[in-house]
């Protein structure tokens, strides 16, 4: 390089706007740098584990949400997906389509134990197809649900006011029946219910 060329460098890089420019150009190379580095980073970064299962169970909640069958839609074949809480796949009449069907409550009536929703169905299908729901098979006394207190009187299947224990028994015959877990024993002194043996 001759003093010439020299002369008119060293002129250029005196000048405020040649320089401003010159570290201007600098800057911005070395931010291009700095930003490429920090995509790159990102793209290699792993994904998160937990990041990806949260994802994942809340796709699979909002999808078991919608099998949830909802009151009056039909609950068999192709469609036999589970009722919503609440709610019990019965048949209305026989022969028709099963539909989720509210629960009936307790000494509701009812045709099967799945209308129940986890308790029994007392039912005699010789006397009637319709009973009764109940919290245990039992409290069955035909198609009736015994509650406290009463008791099952067999000869004509239906609940009668159960005769506690130690209690006497007037008249044995027709009207004395034991509450559960006792047993009726008579004597000289009369009729009474005493636990079972």
């Amino acid at each position: 390089m001759d003093a010439r060329h020299l002369d008119a460098l060293t002129k250029r890089f005196t000048d405020p706007r040649s320089r401003r420019r010159l570290l201007g150009g600098v800057l911005g190379f070395l931010t291009g740098v700095v930003g490429a580095q920090e995509g790159e980073a990102k793209r290699k970064r792993p994904r998160s584990r937990y990041r990806k299962q949260t994802r994942w169970t809340k796709r699979q909640v909002t999808a078991s949400a919608k099998k949830c069958r909802r009151a009056g839609a039909p609950c068999e074949g192709k469609q036999a997906e589970t009722c919503c809480a609440g709610l019990a796949c019965v048949a209305s009449d026989r022969g028709s389509a099963r539909r989720c069907t509210p629960c009936a409550a307790e000494r509701a009536s009812c045709a099967s134990d799945e209308a129940c929703c986890g308790r029994v169905c007392c039912r005699d299908e010789l006397i009637d197809s319709v009973g009764t729901c109940c919290a245990s098979r039992d409290r069955c006394c035909g198609s009736h649900c015994c509650t406290t207190g009463q008791a099952c009187d067999q000869r004509f299947l239906m609940c009668v006011t159960c005769t506690a224990e130690g209690e006497t028994c007037q008249n044995p015959v027709p009207f004395c029946v034991c509450c559960a877990g006792l047993e009726l024993t008579c004597d000289e002194a009369g009729c009474r219910c005493v636990p079972s043996r």
